[in-house]
């Protein structure tokens, strides 16, 4: 069978009988650098008619859905692309054929996630434009000019917390929090951070909504959610600062820890309501180049890292083990991401290239274990809510004086005592006594314009 390709597209033919030439199977690749990824929540993703769908955006300006079992798809040209969205009218960098390697240059999406729902995608450009495309239509329904510099991470907060959110984080060093259900408006700014964000995230757990952030700053500030008199704002609990700067970070599905990637290739695994760390250990199994992106896996029981001398390792997320390690991309690897099955990891890289891997069944077994323990152990607190919409104004919060108060908040883990580090090189700020009133706040950056553009559709 031959093979053509052009303009990043791969194309191969069944040729064995000259009269009836067909093809048998297309790919319609990305042209630059693959910047992140994200699989598509599990309760719309019989919206493509793919039981796994996932997205993708790159330096060539566009956000790509793709199928990861590249059956079902109404695309003629390509069994495993669903859908492209092109975020401008300017074909330049579809049509580049310098190479893939990362530049410096100011085009191309840095930055997407997916609303729970479904229904939204939020994309970040490398300028600082914030979009909101409706996934039921393909449309943009809002374009803001959000940040001054590129938007490295954005993050949606889950439907179980009663509040309908989604931060932005910038190398510019400031967060925004935006309320959904008020069109994506200002909610609050962030700007504790001395230099770049790297990752931000939400957790919800013991009644509590945080916001965890990480900076090129080597710090990690942890927020929890209050009711003031300008309604809910996010004040400031722990600062954790080390000596290394972490790189990235994700949430384990308790939301009782996160695990930091940081550049001399260790994981520290933080507590988020004691800002304590738990524990530390190898995110590589080489001694070269520092993480770059670490990713949890649906069930809590495994940890995929990327190192920059363009390695994954899977590592066990409570002992560190490393169970298992490949390679295969020529550039850096720059987004990772499990499938909702557990049976696939999907990983994305500065070379254009997307990779999915099919988990040894032992590992998709363990995981799947993991899950269904996990269910029946959550009990009637899966649904409780720390937050519930009262009006189009404002919140209600459950009654907690832990909420209310600006004091540190201790660890109930009963493991804890016994296997917290105490590492040397942490510094851990609280928050203020019990007895304060007056709280460190990110600043609501109230000078700063916020005129988000709405599309008509």
């Amino acid at each position: 069978m031959p093979v053509t390709q052009t303009w990043w597209r791969l194309y191969v033919w069944d040729t064995r009988d000259l009269q009836k030439v067909r093809k048998v199977h297309s790919a319609l690749y990305h042209s630059a650098c693959v910047w992140d990824l994200q699989m598509f929540p599990t309760d719309g993703s019989q919206m493509f008619g793919s039981s796994e769908p996932f997205l993708t955006c790159s330096s060539d300006n566009t956000v790509r859905i793709w199928s990861s079992d590249a059956v079902h798809s109404a695309n003629l040209l390509s069994n495993d692309l669903l859908q492209v969205l092109y975020m401008n009218d300017d074909t330049a960098t579809l049509l580049d054929a310098e190479g893939t390697a990362i530049t410096e240059g100011s085009r191309g999406i840095r930055s997407i996630c997916v609303s729970p729902d479904g229904r939204h995608l939020a994309s970040g450009d490398r300028n600082g434009t914030l979009r909101i495309h409706d996934l039921t239509c393909m449309k943009e329904i809002l374009k803001a000019e959000a940040h001054d510099s590129e938007i490295l991470s954005l993050e949606y907060s889950h439907p179980h917390t009663g509040m309908n959110l989604l931060a932005t984080a910038s190398r510019d060093r400031l967060i925004h929090v935006l309320d959904v259900e008020e069109d994506y408006g200002l909610l609050q700014t962030l700007d504790e951070h001395s230099s770049s964000v790297t990752s931000v995230r939400f957790a919800a757990s013991d009644g509590k909504l945080r916001i965890i952030s990480c900076g090129a700053d080597k710090s990690l500030y942890i927020r929890t959610a209050h009711r003031t008199v300008r309604g809910t704002a996010f004040k400031r609990t722990h600062h954790v600062v080390r000596k290394t700067t972490p790189t990235h970070m994700d949430i384990d599905p308790t939301c009782k820890y996160a695990a930091v990637g940081c550049q001399d290739r260790s994981v520290r695994v933080i507590n988020i309501s004691s800002g304590k760390q738990k524990r530390s250990y190898k995110g590589s199994q080489t001694e070269d180049g520092g993480l770059l992106k670490v990713q949890m896996d649906p069930s809590g029981q495994y940890l995929a890292t990327s190192c920059s001398d363009k390695n994954i390792s899977l590592l066990d997320f409570r002992t560190g083990e490393c169970v298992a390690a490949v390679f295969g991309h020529s550039e850096i690897i720059t987004a990772l991401s499990f499938s909702n099955d557990c049976r696939r990891l999907v990983s994305a890289s500065g070379d254009s290239c997307v990779f999915v891997w099919r988990l040894a069944p032992e590992l998709t077994d363990n995981m799947r274990e993991r899950l269904s323990e996990r269910r029946r152990h959550s009990g009637p607190n899966a649904r409780h809510n720390p937050f519930r919409r009262c009006s189009a104004s404002g919140f209600t919060l459950h009654r907690s004086p832990s909420i209310k108060s600006c004091s540190s908040e201790t660890d109930r883990e009963e493991d804890d005592d016994e296997d917290d580090d105490d590492d040397d090189e942490a510094v851990t700020t609280p928050e203020r006594r019990k007895d304060s009133v007056e709280e460190t706040t990110g600043a609501f950056d109230e000078g700063r314009e916020w005129n988000p553009v709405k599309v008509c559709i």
